[in-house]
């Protein structure tokens, strides 16, 4: 008879006010509570016997689960001393469940997870005690194990001490483990009892395994997915499990425009330098972290010569923003008239302004997204806008808008004489072609001014670091009027106090973003079901070709079952925009997995381009990366 003892007997503190009303078991993840998710994959396993430890609100535990109406014996073992214990006390309390002559399954009343782990379990010999785990990932704390070449565990330590930090390959444990007969009844009950006669009641039962490994007492370790379980410890956990546990993951992500680095998957679609900064300027910052957020920064005006210095840009010429997306939203303010935008382009730039004074020119596939810059002349005449937005290389498309066009452009608009909104964001990723930038010529073109953020190419999207750039003195006392005194927080600061520093470093980091780049270009465009656009940035743009899935499809498919996020197009402006997929590079081992997963699914032989996908298709996933769309 399959047995099953499940310690459910905590408060759950650390969930916030949740706790007040609830035991932590019975939290829902996705309208589903541990529990009861537990329970109910417990018997579709096969389980006859269940036993749950109760303590805190123990009396709502046992109606949950008479509402579930199981057709299996659930008995329930009181903790009554829960609130000053730990679950070492809860398993002892539980020791004559132990007694049986048939091996029982251990799991804690905080792990969400899908059947496939207890499938894994069961699967194993009943001779031997067994032990869920994964790799350990910067997500995880807890119990960690070692495991030899045979697959025992050798020891189990904490993720909590620095032990973990050189261990071999770390697993960190699912706390849910299968005990053998034999183990029970010769070692583990004596041991529980003696550490509660030594009044070591607010342990972990995981200290009695500890010493079972030391005195020779070997644990299988069973290592699945990380994906296919989470122990739900606090508000992050109960987040990360949601996205986790989710049907509908990609829509998830897609609706938070950034944070992706928390949720097991690895984000294709931010678009950033992963090679910067470098090792030596993280630490400097990290060893100062009381500091900075203890203190106030200095005014941002106060790190413009810092700026100056690395840019070689004249301090009256700049202006420091909490990322140029705090500059754009105050346009409309600067600004007056009309404004010209090209799309697709960065939706940021149409969306700040009033629908009735932005002008747009459609970009197409036909001429690889490059601007007509005839047609455009036609419609500034038309149109007499005040600023034209010029994003190169342009997101999505990836598209280089050359110097010499742009100063046409310039020259040719002498008599309506707009200013040239010029956002340079991801030029420094273009190779040969960063000397485009007009960043250095603002002098010679007064009506030009060039925005810069500095989260994509400086790898640094969470400090919120940008600027404007311009030798209009009139426009840039307008925008520092409309910034707040302190709109830089003290990490950006820091961080630019560092920066000049480190010059050789970001133009090598700029480099190989460049090589990685023109490599996953270079594989893309052997996948026969995409056609893949020139680029002058570090993402791709990609359009599927007829028959295959939408880029909706595709992109959902690839979090279901790669753990890979990738940004598709259906939100752009732009011809058969739910065709199109924008994919940013990472480093090479990443970027070949991604080729991978696209292969796999683009490229089956079994693949059916009308149906999309088989019915049923079983994918193996790649490994997952804890990892940051616009």
């Amino acid at each position: 008879m399959k047995k099953a003892i499940v310690l459910a007997a905590g408060m759950g503190s650390r969930l916030g006010r949740a706790s007040d009303s609830i035991p932590k078991p019975l939290t829902e993840v996705n309208g589903l509570s541990i529990l009861a998710n537990a329970l109910n994959i417990l018997v579709e396993a096969g389980y006859q016997e269940v036993v749950v430890v109760i303590g805190y609100k123990g009396i709502k535990i046992q109606a949950s689960v008479a509402a579930l109406e199981l057709p299996v014996t659930v008995r329930f073992i009181e903790n009554t001393q829960w609130a000053t214990t730990n679950n070492l006390y809860s398993l002892f309390l539980a020791s004559h469940e132990l007694a049986g002559e048939e091996g029982v399954t251990l799991l804690e009343g905080d792990i969400f997870f899908r059947p496939s782990v207890i499938t894994a379990l069961d699967a194993r010999s009943a001779g031997e005690c067994l032990a869920v785990v994964s790799p350990l990932t910067p997500l995880m704390e807890g119990t960690f194990a070692e495991v030899d070449a045979h697959g025992l565990i050798r020891q189990f330590g904490s993720s909590k001490s620095d032990d973990h930090l050189t261990a071999d390959r770390p697993l960190k444990t699912a706390n849910l483990y299968y005990l053998s007969a034999d183990f029970c009844k010769n070692y583990l009950i004596g041991e529980l009892a003696r550490n509660v006669k030594n009044g070591r009641v607010n342990d972990y039962y995981e200290v009695t395994f500890k010493t079972a490994c030391a005195q020779g007492v070997g644990f299988r370790a069973i290592e699945v997915d990380p994906g296919t379980w989470i122990e739900i410890d606090n508000l992050y956990d109960l987040r990360i499990a949601s996205y986790q546990f989710s049907e509908h993951k990609h829509a998830l992500l897609s609706s938070q425009h950034g944070g992706y680095w928390r949720f097991p998957v690895t984000d294709h679609a931010l678009i950033y330098n992963l090679h910067f900064p470098p090792a030596g300027l993280k630490k400097l910052m990290v060893d100062r972290f009381a500091d900075i957020a203890l203190n106030y920064p200095a005014s941002s005006g106060a790190s413009l010569p810092l700026l100056s210095d690395f840019l070689g840009v004249p301090v009256d010429n700049l202006v420091i923003a909490n990322g140029v997306s705090e500059i754009i939203r105050l346009l409309p303010r600067i600004f007056s008239g009309n404004v010209l935008v090209f799309e697709p382009s960065f939706n940021e730039f149409a969306n700040a302004f009033p629908v009735e004074r932005v002008t747009t020119i459609r970009l197409t596939a036909h001429n690889q997204f490059a601007l007509d810059i005839e047609q455009t002349l036609r419609v500034i005449e038309q149109q007499q806008p005040e600023a034209i937005v010029l994003v190169t290389p342009n997101n999505p498309t990836g598209g280089l808008i050359s110097r010499d066009t742009i100063l046409e452009l310039y020259r040719r608009t002498q008599g309506q004489a707009p200013y040239l909104i010029v956002d340079e964001s991801f030029l420094d990723f273009a190779g040969d072609a960063r000397d485009q930038s007009l960043l250095h010529d603002l002098l010679a073109w007064p009506r030009v001014i060039v925005l810069r953020s500095m989260s994509k190419t400086f790898g640094i999207g969470g400090l919120r670091l940008g600027y404007a750039a311009s030798a209009d003195q009139d426009w840039l006392n307008a925008l520092r009027k409309e910034l707040p005194i302190w709109n830089i927080n003290g990490f950006a600061e820091e961080f630019m106090l560092n920066l000049p520093q480190y010059r050789k470093e970001y133009a090598a980091s700029c480099a190989q973003v460049r090589r990685e780049t023109d490599g996953l270009v270079a594989q893309l465009r052997e996948i026969e079901a995409l056609e893949v656009f020139a680029t002058a940035s570090n993402f791709v743009l990609c359009r599927l070709k007829p028959g295959y899935p939408s880029a909706p499809e595709l992109a959902a498919l690839l979090v279901d079952d790669f753990s890979i996020f990738i940004k598709e197009c259906s939100g752009k402006v732009m011809d058969d925009a739910d065709r199109y997929l924008r994919i940013s590079s990472r480093n090479r081992e990443q970027n070949d997995r991604l080729v991978d997963a696209l292969k796999h699914v683009l490229l089956l032989d079994d693949y059916t381009p009308s149906l999309g996908p088989c019915v049923g298709l079983s994918r193996l996933p790649l490994s997952q990366d804890a990892a940051l769309s616009e």
